[in-house]
């Protein structure tokens, strides 16, 4: 039965029918929770009745929400026996088309099929029914693996209304499924499938774009399969100006034996990419032998104009091409590790963690899947290339190292942490150098002079990601200030500078300038291209959204790189979904609060009935939204600007929080039943508020730079809100916490790095004195019980502690002893302490591999 509009399934609305197929009814619906449009698939009832196969469509709909990849429709989750998707508005493929909007699209889908495949995913369905082509020109594909999630494992059949379009047997050696015209050989056999059957269907779905015609049919699903088994493929109809390359894919796509077939998707990747290089096949000749020599004046005219249109013409644009790169086994590549691509584009070097290991540098050539660690790399990051491209500088602590690529010989000189730059004079330029301007250095060592100066009548704090100009003299540079943030052109050859973009509507960025005049920004997380003109230091158009996420911090850094030729970036981060579950002090499980979500942290109200929670679903600015804990709503209380870290007041009625409405972070307070904001600050520094006293007098906040890392600081709620440093040190304090004793509060726990290690710690307040070390196998997260007799944490195993607290006379702290093992990242506690909130992950999310975009230009003239 059609669900009617305003069915609500958990947290969505069912808006209007969208259409329906052997897999269900599908419905726009809205996401009421996430306030976003989305797709639902109401399964239907035999299916979701069996049991055993909705577990292993459940466990199967987990792996398919791991693919993340712009040309693949996500999958949020499953809810009351619907699947939820990505809302995909556009159109179905059909075609004729031409040729190079088909080879675009082709390209696109083997992308989305190679990131699939890359994570043991076959699509098993793929026909122009499941891909979708958007207003913009993305193509995106639908319906990854439900033909997988829809067998049954062991089962003698099935029934063919379960399957998304068909299902005729099924077998322990595999299942006949997908729309018959598209099946590979081996499906239509009942033989056991790979990423193979996937590139066949990829084959005909690249003919069809072509031709506009069928390529098996028959009255009949048998006459169908039959063609598909014996018929003749005919490549006779591919219009003419087809490149070669591409006819030599289709060739290998639609190779009836499997061994013969097309091996891998990512090979039809590069015979795209050789059909921008392609000549067309030339049409027969046909001699006249009549007026020979008027066919050769003709001809003499029509050269002549052919080559002065071909000298006036701009060459065209090779398809963009992409590609993913891993890190090594091993290892992970983190949101802080950079990129950097060599003069000539066709290295990168690249920034991998490993635990333990710690980190290092590798070097990837762009042609060939090898990784080269860099010698000596240990601990270090921010790669940078000399102009000739025959060595690599990249900085580990506070020095400078450059490694001559073909010796591998390495020198060292004392700087500051970088991020570098290098002129072909041998200038050096780095990040955050004395006093938080731009340094300047020889490359061979000489000694540190500013490139920059500090303008603290706008409260400057740093000066960060320097990147020289072709002229060699001029650099870019990006500023972070009380009212001037921005990026900014210095020069070395003077002090003064230029503002190129200001900062007042979005994030920080670091800015890349690549030839032949373009600037590329992270724009609130998006990554996004404008032409530059070099000389005159400015624009010469609007930005254009590049790719749809970068991964960013507010502090600036963004994790791309791009070149004339090539783009490298990374997406942002899915955060994993986690369920808010409420736990005894044993550990053992009492509860939940609302529905899973992608919670950055979380703060319970002090009677523990509403929990505020920072949502990051990686689609849209973080925002705070009020959890009813009793209830189970969630109410969106933040939207339009990044906003995080939330602190309740005492009385439970306002909320303090940092909010990116100008940058950088800054605190803002509101109450629950007002949507007015109030802006408690101005500093040039990011700041995030971790407390607020019981009295109600003071708001505790932890800033950071480059130069000082985090400190401590008070700002007062009401009068004259002067902000006061409380600890500053050479190492970093965090997540404090005020003594919730009645008179007070004398006491502040926080955490803080300066033993190597994070610990808690307490000290005395409001003047901080001696201070007691709290946790002993490290620790995070300090809560206090409402009454001070009980301080929490989170130690380095994940075990929440508790330590028994005196301070009848001085404070005296007791030895911690383990509550339970935390099974999320975060937690909060009630005033009782009896009760634990904790964030449960409910799935894992694959960290995003660094994306490779050749011939990136020809995206925009699309």
């Amino acid at each position: 039965m059609p669900l009617p509009s305003g069915t609500r399934l958990g947290n969505y609305e069912i808006l209007a029918p969208l259409g329906a197929g052997g897999m269900g009814e599908v419905y726009r619906a809205r996401d009421t929770r996430l306030d976003r449009q989305v797709a639902v698939k109401i399964l239907p009832p035999a299916f979701a009745a069996d049991a055993e196969r909705m577990a292993r469509f459940e466990r199967e709909a987990k792996v398919l929400a791991s693919l993340n990849h712009p040309n693949v429709a996500a999958i949020y989750g499953i809810e009351q026996g619907a699947i939820i998707m990505e809302l995909v508005e556009g159109d179905d493929l059909k075609g004729p088309l031409p040729v190079a909007t088909a080879v675009d699209y082709a390209r696109q889908i083997a992308a989305a099929l190679e990131a699939a495949h890359e994570r043991g995913i076959v699509h098993r369905d793929l026909k122009p029914a499941n891909i979708k082509v958007r207003v913009d020109g993305t193509v995106k594909v639908l319906d990854f693996g439900l033909a997988k999630a829809a067998t049954r494992d062991g089962a003698g059949a099935t029934d063919p209304n379960l399957s998304p379009t068909l299902t005729l047997s099924a077998t322990n050696a595999g299942v006949i499924m997908g729309t018959a015209a598209y099946m590979s050989p081996e499906q239509a056999r009942g033989s056991a499938v790979d990423k193979r059957a996937d590139i066949w269907a990829f084959g005909v779905v690249l003919l069809e774009m072509l031709t506009g015609r069928r390529t098996f049919g028959g009255e009949t699903v048998s006459d169908t399969l039959a063609a598909v088994l014996r018929a003749e493929i005919d490549l006779g109809s591919v219009p003419r100006d087809t490149p070669p390359s591409i006819r030599r894919l289709l060739r290998r796509c639609l190779e009836r034996d499997v061994k013969r077939r097309l091996p891998d998707i990512a090979v039809a990747r590069m015979e795209i990419d050789d059909a921008a290089t392609d000549a067309p096949p030339q049409a027969p000749v046909h001699r006249q032998s009549r007026l020979p020599w008027v066919a050769t004046v003709i001809a003499l005219a029509g050269c002549a104009v052919l080559a002065f249109m071909h000298f006036r013409e701009t060459p065209p644009t090779a398809a963009p091409v992409r590609f993913t790169i891993d890190a090594p086994p091993g290892y992970s590549v983190r949101l802080f590790d950079s990129f950097a691509l060599s003069p000539d584009s066709r290295r990168l070097a690249f920034g991998g963690y490993s635990g333990p290991a710690g980190s290092r540098i590798f070097l990837r050539s762009l042609d060939s899947p090898a990784l080269q660690p860099v010698p000596e790399s240990e601990g270090a990051n921010f790669p940078f290339w000399s102009p000739d491209g025959r060595t690599l500088g990249f900085f580990v602590g506070h020095k400078l190292k450059r490694v001559d690529l073909s010796s591998g010989a390495v020198t060292a000189v004392d700087a500051a942490i970088g991020p570098g730059t290098w002129n072909r004079e041998g200038v050096i330029l780095f990040g955050a150098g004395a006093a938080g301007t731009i340094g300047r250095i020889g490359a061979s060592g000489t000694s540190e002079s500013p490139a920059t100066w500090i303008d603290a009548a706008h409260g400057e704090t740093y000066h960060e990601w320097p990147q020289f100009l072709p002229d060699g003299r001029h650099f870019l540079f990006l500023v972070s200030g009380r009212d001037n943030s921005g990026i900014y052109a210095g020069s070395l050859d003077s002090r003064e500078r230029k503002l190129v973009t200001s900062f007042q509507s979005m994030l920080l960025s670091m800015a890349v300038y690549t030839d032949p005049g373009y600037l590329f920004l992270a724009r609130n997380n998006q990554l996004t291209v404008a032409p530059f003109d070099a000389r005159r230091l400015e624009f010469r158009g609007d930005p254009v959204v590049i790719a749809p996420t970068v991964a960013s911090h507010p502090s600036g850094y963004a994790q791309f790189t791009a070149s004339a030729d090539v783009l490298v970036y990374r997406e942002s981060e899915p955060v994993p979904p986690a369920q808010l579950t409420w736990f005894n002090r044993t550990g053992q499980k009492t509860g939940t609060a609302g529905a899973a979500g992608s919670f950055t942290g979380f703060r319970l109200s002090p009677d523990a009935r509403h929990v505020a929670v920072t949502v990051d679903d990686g689609k849209e600015p973080s925002s705070i939204w009020i959890l009813d804990a009793q209830r189970s709503t969630l109410t969106r209380f933040s939207s339009g600007a990044y906003s995080l870290e939330p602190v309740w007041s005492p009385d439970g009625t306002s909320l303090v929080y940092s909010s990116v409405r100008d940058t950088p972070p800054n605190l803002y307070r509101r109450a629950l039943s007002s949507a007015t904001e109030e802006r408690l600050m101005t500093s040039p520094t990011q700041n995030y508020p971790t407390d607020w006293s019981r009295d109600g007098r003071t708001i505790l906040y932890y800033n950071t730079d480059p130069k000082t890392l985090a400190d401590l600081w008070t700002l007062p709620a009401s009068g004259d809100r002067k902000p006061a440093p409380f600890l500053q040190t050479p190492y970093s304090e965090f997540l404090g916490r005020f003594s919730p004793e009645p008179g007070g509060p004398h006491w502040i726990a926080y955490g803080s790095d300066e033993s190597g290690t994070y610990q808690v710690y307490v000290t005395a307040f409001p003047t901080p004195g001696r201070k007691w070390q709290i946790s002993v196998d490290g620790g995070m997260h300090p809560a206090w019980r409402a009454d001070g007799r009980e301080l929490y944490y989170q130690d380095a195993k994940n075990r929440i502690m508790a330590v028994p607290i005196n301070t009848a006379s001085t404070f005296e702290a007791g030895a911690p002893h383990e509550l339970f093992v935390n099974p999320g990242s975060h937690f909060d506690v009630t005033a009782d302490g009896r009760r634990f909130l904790v964030a449960v992950p409910t799935g894992t999310t694959i960290s995003p591999p660094i994306t490779v975009v050749m011939n990136w230009r020809s995206i925009l003239k699309r």
